[in-house]
C-alpha cells in the first residue's frame, strides 16, 4: 500500500516531498514493518520503527509516523479496516515531552496557504513558522522591529512574556510602549532573502509604530487569538491537531534535522532548551 500511495497521481506531494517519503519507507518502514498486515499495525508497531535508532532526528520520526498515517489512510480508502487513528500517529515523543511536528507535505500545505492569503496575520504566522518565534512575541511585534534593508527581526522578549501574562478575554493586550523600550530583553534575528523579500510588500506600508500582525498603532492580540488563528487556518489545510506550539517545533526540528547546532537555534529561538530538536 506505501509503494501504490507513494507513486500514485493523486497523492498530492511535491517531488521533493515524495523522494524524501520514499526515501523514508525504503530506510526506516520497510525493514520493520515491510510485511505487516495494514489491519494490525497500532502506534506500538509505529513507535518500533524509530525506537531502535539512535539519535534520530525529530522530524525524520515526524515523518515517518506521517508516511505510516498517509499509507494507511490511503489502505482505509481501498477498503481495509484500520485499527490506528490520526491522532495516535500525528505526535512524536521526546525525552517524555509529546510534540507535535509538521511533516514536510504538511508543511507545504500550511505554506501554500499562508502565502495565498493577503492577511497579513497569516504572513506573521509565515514569519513564526521560518523563525520558530514565540506566539507571545508574535503578538507584540511591531512594524519597526523588522528592517528590510538590513533582513532582521528584533524581538523583545520581556514585554511578549508581560504581555502573555496580561492577556484581556475580548482579545487583545495593553501595555506601556516606553516599558518596551527601556526594560526588554531583546534578541536580533536575521532573515533569509526569500522570507523577508515574502514579508516586504506586506508590510512595508504598515506604519512602523503599529503592530504586525493587526496594524493597530494601540492594541496588540492576545495569544489566545493567535492561537485559535492558527488553529482555524490548520483545519482548513486538513492539519489534526495543530496549534502556535507547532508551528515553534516544527521549526526547531527542521533546523536540527539540517545539522543546525544547538547554541545557534538556541539564540534564534531564544531558548536555552533548543537541544530537545
Amino acid at each position: 500500500f506505501a509503494q501504490r500511495w507513494l507513486y500514485g497521481t493523486e497523492n498530492g506531494l511535491t517531488e521533493i516531498t515524495k523522494n524524501k517519503y520514499s526515501r523514508i519507507c525504503e530506510e526506516y518502514i520497510f525493514p520493520v514493518l515491510g510485511n505487516t498486515d495494514c489491519r494490525r499495525i497500532t502506534r506500538v508497531h509505529a513507535d518500533s520503527v524509530i525506537e531502535g535508532i539512535y539519535g534520530l532526528p525529530l522530524k525524520i520520526r515526524a515523518d515517518i509516523m506521517r508516511v505510516m498515517w498517509l499509507t494507511l489512510g490511503f489502505a482505509r480508502e481501498n477498503g481495509i479496516k484500520i485499527r490506528v487513528t490520526q491522532r495516535n500517529l500525528c505526535t512524536v515523543n521526546n525525552r517524555g515531552a509529546v510534540l507535535r511536528i509538521l511533516a514536510d507535505d504538511e508543511t507545504d500545505g500550511l505554506v501554500k496557504y499562508l502565502k495565498s492569503s493577503e492577511s497579513i496575520m497569516c504572513a506573521g504566522i509565515y514569519l513564526a513558522l521560518n523563525t520558530g518565534i514565540r506566539a507571545e512575541e508574535l503578538c507584540t511585534l511591531k512594524r519597526g522591529d523588522m528592517d528590510f534593508d538590513e533582513k532582521r527581526l528584533t524581538v523583545s522578549e520581556f514585554v511578549s512574556s508581560q504581555i502573555y501574562l496580561s492577556q484581556k478575554t475580548d482579545g487583545y493586550s495593553n501595555f506601556n510602549s516606553k516599558e518596551k523600550s527601556e526594560a526588554a530583553d531583546k534578541r536580533v534575528i536575521f532573515l533569509p532573502k526569500f522570507l523577508a523579500d515574502f514579508l516586504k510588500p506586506v508590510y512595508e506600508k504598515i506604519p512602523k509604530d503599529c503592530y504586525l500582525i493587526n496594524g493597530f498603532p494601540n492594541k496588540a492580540y492576545g495569544v489566545e487569538t493567535v492561537e485559535n488563528k492558527v488553529r482555524k487556518i490548520a483545519g482548513k489545510c486538513g492539519l489534526f491537531n495543530v496549534g502556535f506550539s507547532a508551528i515553534r517545533d516544527t521549526f526547531g526540528a527542521r533546523c536540527a534535522e539540517n545539522n543546525m547546532e544547538a547554541n545557534v537555534l538556541g539564540e534564534i529561538m531564544g531558548t536555552e532548551n533548543a537541544g530537545v530538536y
